[in-house]
Formats: structure tokens, C-alpha cells, sequence
């Protein structure tokens, strides 16, 4: 019983960490976007979810590749996805990165966004207690699962039982307001499986207490969890500064992968945790996918599985017209053709090829 409250009030903590700071964003005239003239530093305001999965933006700004493409980043934290594309829609910001689920929803109800690259895919995983005889997905049948309405975990893992021939009647999904309360649920014996994603699951798995049954990338292989997405009036206002800002985080995505103690430590410094709890999220290959890319056919399969767990009515606006990859691709080449010989930026190329192409 002492382990559980330890492991709870770890998790606690950890919640507390990520969300400080991220009161409501002033809707003031001085949050609204103002493109800058040619050849100045553009001004670019990004209401985000302050989490680990937003390291390349963390990572471009602290390295100062913003700086070098000429824009002027304001990394705004929001503590709610629906508050940051609520600010998106209404001009006060001119990037959102909250999930995907959230800026498909808006999608949907003709919200102005295009979603132009990503930041993180995968990450979220059904775990059961580590003496629990459930063994395999088909074992959750007249289950109880905890879950959080919506969250990227919670749509791949629904659409999956479906896939594998559960109906929704066949389990009990318990909602909660967040992976620490679904997590705290499990631990307290109130259901028998949660939907989880470090670090929240990470100080339970690390105590033996509970076990991955299955992490949504074996599920989905690349899902796409938060994604980039701007302002369509900026959009039109500024294409040059949009393949700019993905310059940025391409850069970021290269720097993430050939130093990652070093950007472990830049994440943990800007979001005041552990570099241990970072390193849960984003360096175990089974639980993250850091990548730019805009993965539009995975963001298409997303919908298609939003439809299915009754997120989105079957005739809910189709995405495609809100999808636009030709900014991260040249963006892309021109990285491509300033270092020819660069083994990432050609790799990245064919990943960008395979995923939307």
C-alpha cells in the first residue's frame, strides 16, 4: 500500500511540473499574429501543450535554429488542447500543437487550420497490474479500462479492439480527466487495464507494479499524437516563414537524434522535471517517435479511426483540403540540396516520401 501512495504521489508531482505555469493565455490585442514585413524577423506565437512530446521546439529554440531561419518563436504553454486551438481559431496564435484528435475535431466544424508537420508519434500504452491474467488484447473482453475521452491513446487503442473483433459492448471503458487518474484508478483495483503514456506510467513500471500489455505502436505502427498546425491567414500571409519554421524543427529533429543526452537535458530545463522522466518519453524506442514529418497518411488513418470509435459523425468534413505537405518538403529540400552529403536530411527524405507521398 506504502509503494502505491509513493508512486501516485511521484506521478502527482510530475502532473503539477508539466502543467505549471500554463494559466489561460491573455486574449489580448497583444496576443494577436502581425506578419512582418520582407526580409524582417517574423513574429510566430505557438500555444502548446507543455509536455515532453514538444522537445523540438524546445530544442530549436534553444539551440537557436528559430534565430537562424529569422523568426521570433513565442512558445506559449496552454494547459488544455481544446484553450489551444480555441486561441489557433481565433487569430490570438498562429501555431497549435496539442494532439491530433483535437485540431481534427475543429477540422471538422471548417476551423481554418492546416497542419503542416509533426512533432510525435506513438508514445501510449494499455498497461495491467504485473500480476493481472490478462495476457493479450483478446483478454480485456467483460473488462474495465481507464482512459482519458479522446486522447491519442484512447482513440488507436479503441479502433484496434475493434479491429480485433471486440465490440464496445463486449468491455467497460471508465473515463477519466487525466493518465494520472486512470493510472491511480488501475492502482487502486477499480478497473482492470488503463490507457497510459509516460511519464505518468514510467514511476509504476519502474516499481514492478504494473506492466505493458501493449504499446499503440506495435498497434499502429507510426500513429501520429501531436501534430503542427497553423493559422490558415497566416498561412496565406506567410508561406516563406512557414517552410522557415519547419527548417527549424527539421534541424531540431537531426540535432534530437545525434545528441540525446543533450536534448534530454534542453526538455527537462524547459519544463522543470528530471531528465530521467524526459528520457522515459521520448528516448525508449517503444514508447515515442520523434519526427517533423506531417505523416499525412497516418493522419488520415487517425480520422478514419475517429469515425470509427464514434469521435466523428461518418460524414464529418474530410481532412484532405487541411493536410498540406509541400511546405515541409521544400523545406526539406532545401536542407537536402545545402548539405548533400548529410545522411539525416536524405533519410528524412525518404521517410517524407513513405508517409505522404
Amino acid at each position: 500500500m506504502m509503494k502505491k501512495l509513493i508512486v501516485i504521489a511521484v506521478i502527482a508531482t510530475l502532473l503539477a511540473s508539466f502543467t505549471a505555469g500554463c494559466g489561460k493565455a491573455k486574449e489580448t490585442e497583444e496576443t494577436k499574429s502581425t506578419a512582418a514585413p520582407a526580409g524582417e524577423t517574423t513574429k510566430i506565437k505557438v500555444a502548446h501543450l507543455p509536455i515532453p512530446g514538444q522537445a523540438l521546439y524546445y530544442i530549436a529554440r534553444a539551440e537557436g535554429f528559430f534565430a537562424e531561419e529569422n523568426l521570433d518563436v513565442e512558445l506559449i504553454p496552454i494547459k488544455k488542447s481544446a484553450e489551444v486551438y480555441n486561441l489557433l481559431q481565433a487569430g490570438k496564435v498562429d501555431v497549435g500543437s496539442a494532439g491530433t484528435a483535437a485540431p481534427l475535431t475543429f477540422i471538422s466544424k471548417g476551423a481554418p487550420f492546416t497542419i503542416v508537420g509533426g512533432l510525435l508519434g506513438e508514445g501510449s500504452a494499455i498497461v495491467v497490474p504485473a500480476d493481472s491474467s490478462i495476457k493479450e488484447i483478446k483478454d480485456l473482453k467483460d473488462k474495465k479500462i481507464a482512459t482519458v475521452r479522446m486522447a491519442t491513446g484512447d482513440i488507436v487503442v479503441k479502433a484496434q479492439l475493434i479491429k480485433d473483433g471486440l465490440k464496445p459492448e463486449d468491455l467497460e471503458y471508465v473515463e477519466f480527466p487525466s493518465a494520472t487518474d486512470s493510472l491511480a484508478a488501475l492502482q487502486s483495483g477499480k478497473v482492470d487495464a488503463a490507457i497510459s503514456w509516460p511519464p505518468y506510467s514510467d514511476a509504476a513500471i519502474k516499481t514492478g507494479e504494473i506492466k505493458v500489455l501493449k504499446w499503440t505502436g506495435d498497434m499502429a505502427p507510426g500513429h501520429p499524437c501531436c501534430r503542427v498546425v497553423f493559422n490558415n491567414d497566416f498561412v496565406a500571409k506567410n508561406p516563406e516563414a512557414v517552410v522557415s519554421f519547419l527548417k527549424a524543427l527539421i534541424k531540431a529533429e537531426k540535432f534530437f537524434n545525434e545528441n540525446p543526452e543533450e536534448s534530454l537535458n534542453i526538455v527537462a530545463d524547459a519544463l522543470k522535471v528530471d531528465k530521467d522522466t524526459i528520457r522515459a518519453t521520448l528516448v525508449d524506442e517503444k514508447t515515442s517517435l520523434i519526427s517533423a514529418d506531417p505523416n499525412k497518411k497516418a493522419v488520415f488513418e487517425f480520422y478514419e479511426n475517429m469515425k470509427k470509435v464514434g469521435y466523428l459523425e461518418p460524414n464529418a468534413k474530410d481532412p484532405a483540403g487541411n493536410i498540406d505537405t509541400s511546405f515541409y518538403r521544400k523545406a526539406l529540400n532545401e536542407l537536402v540540396q545545402a548539405n548533400p552529403d548529410d545522411a539525416f536530411y536524405r533519410k528524412a527524405l525518404e521517410n517524407y516520401q513513405k508517409n505522404n507521398e
